[in-house]
């Protein structure tokens, strides 16, 4: 099993956009536990677990979580989804557990762990809808509303 830990970090020449001073200031920092690595339960009860759990002093930030959708593609269920918690660290770092689960047999929960940058977690980021719940995100423009929605404007 490949046990990539999908750690992302800003390039080598930029480190300080990984780095953040601001949010939650006021928290106590405290020991976090994450898991990485995936779960999957098969026929007759029987689960194959490899996961890792991972440590690290931070405060956390945000956190939400996005269900997946019927085979509609309109409505939501509560069998898959994506949980995703925003942390910052002792040393300002900015980091992020993402839980894809899912409560069906056969089908595998990933816990997956990044550090992110600030760009992340603005519109257009990889998780800017974490970044909005945590306050770093603006409103969308008219443009950007449209985009989203897979419609054109006439601006």
């Amino acid at each position: 099993m490949n046990r990539e830990r999908r750690i992302r970090q800003g390039g080598a020449d930029r480190p300080e956009e990984n780095r953040i001073e601001e949010g939650n200031v006021g928290a106590e920092m405290g020991t976090i536990r994450v898991l990485v690595g995936r779960v999957i339960g098969g026929s007759g009860g029987i689960v194959q677990d490899d996961t890792r759990t991972a440590e690290f002093e931070g405060v956390e930030l945000a956190c939400r979580t996005e269900y997946g959708l019927r085979k509609d593609g309109v409505s939501i269920t509560d069998s898959r989804g994506t949980d995703e918690t925003l942390y910052r660290t002792h040393d300002g770092f900015l980091v992020v557990t993402v839980k894809a689960w899912s409560h069906w047999e056969g089908e595998p929960t990933e816990h997956s762990l990044y550090t992110v940058s600030m760009t992340d977690l603005l519109v257009g980021g990889r998780f800017e809808a974490l970044g909005f719940k945590a306050g770093y995100g603006r409103s969308l423009t008219l443009e950007e509303a449209a985009q989203d929605l897979g419609m054109e404007t006439a601006l």
